[in-house]
């Protein structure tokens, strides 16, 4: 141990065999307790992968191919991984190519992924949904 950490042993210890309890500025000013002003850049924020996206590679897919929980990866990119290793890469569960659906994205003339059906333009909060014997790619909307 260091030295700090020591001299904050021996001064907790001492403390603690006058008073049962601390107070909680007691513990986050001379104990070394979680600060109020922590900066939350440390912590690294959760951000959605986009659908577009391979959840392998990271990034956009030129083959999609889906597994049944619904993960999405490019094709050249999950190959090379079950060869090796013959496990989903994001379950860990045993996976095997032929369990894998194609899936058919249709675009629009910006050349843009849409839902066949409604004509909506897939974007970030839109709910996607596929046809696991076609592979066909839909938004799901209850109307």
């Amino acid at each position: 141990m260091s030295i700090i950490m020591r001299r904050r042993f021996l001064i907790l210890k001492i403390f603690l065999e006058n008073f049962s309890y601390l107070t909680m500025t007691e513990w986050s000013t001379i104990y070394g307790g979680k600060k109020a002003n922590q900066s939350t850049s440390d912590l690294a924020e959760f951000r959605r992968l986009p659908f577009d996206h391979c959840a392998l590679s990271l990034q956009p897919f030129e083959n999609p191919y889906c597994d049944h929980h619904g993960n999405v990866f490019d094709l050249t990119a999950l190959l090379p991984f079950l060869k090796k290793f013959k496990v989903n890469p994001i379950t860990g569960e045993k996976l095997e190519a032929k369990q894998l659906t194609k899936l058919n994205f249709s675009t629009n003339a910006e050349d843009e992924y849409h839902c066949p059906v409604l004509y909506k333009v897939f974007n970030a909060n839109t709910h996607i949904v596929a046809v696991r014997n076609t592979g066909n790619v839909f938004c799901y909307d209850v109307c």
